[in-house]
């Protein structure tokens, strides 16, 4: 079985969002995106001459498999813009449907990272692109979570300031809030 065979089969089985394959050395992520990507760049771990089976494919990631130096992707969608970038630098693709674009997880607009990377032809610059483009989602991300927690505390601190006060006029020993001591 060859890397690619292999990458691929992993890919498939194992739940896995990227599989690097070769010889004996496997490398597996389940983020999605491209940030295994990205963390592997950073790590400077060597991937030169590996095989590569990843989910989707756009130009951003080709960008990035461009840098890593894989020799060979499998994928089962990629899109045209990413099958260009591969095939200018030479890495073999094999995949199942090519799509004009990748779009976002909501599918209501187009991937944030193919739109980073549309005009750019070098692979150095997409990365810029990508890395600012990681920044902002990440800010945006955390903006909407320190907004979502202050929600939460005002939500919180609006219910601890009221308090539930017994029915007029009826006797403290009545007012039984388990059901199993409720007499009839």
């Amino acid at each position: 079985m060859s890397d690619l065979e292999r990458a691929r089969a992993i890919l498939l089985e194992g739940g896995y969002t990227c599989v690097l394959c070769r010889g004996d050395a496997v490398h597996t992520a389940t983020a999605r995106g491209v940030k295994p990507l990205v963390d592997w760049l950073d790590s400077g771990l060597e991937l030169r001459d590996f095989s590569a089976a990843d989910k989707v494919v756009g130009r951003a990631t080709a960008f990035l498999y461009v840098l890593l130096g894989v020799k060979e992707v499998y994928t089962p969608v990629v899109s045209n813009a990413a099958a260009q970038v591969l095939e200018r630098y030479g890495i073999t693709l094999q995949a199942d449907t090519r799509v004009e674009a990748i779009f976002n997880h909501r599918r209501d607009g187009f991937c944030p990272m193919e739109t980073a990377t549309k005009q750019i032809e070098e692979p150095e610059q997409a990365l810029e692109a990508i890395r600012l483009t990681l920044k902002t989602m990440n800010a945006n991300n955390l903006s909407k979570l320190i907004s979502l927690m202050l929600t939460l505390i005002l939500c919180v601190s609006a219910m601890t300031a009221c308090t539930v006060e017994p029915a007029p006029n009826t006797p403290p020993e009545e007012n039984v809030t388990d059901p199993n001591e409720v007499k009839y």
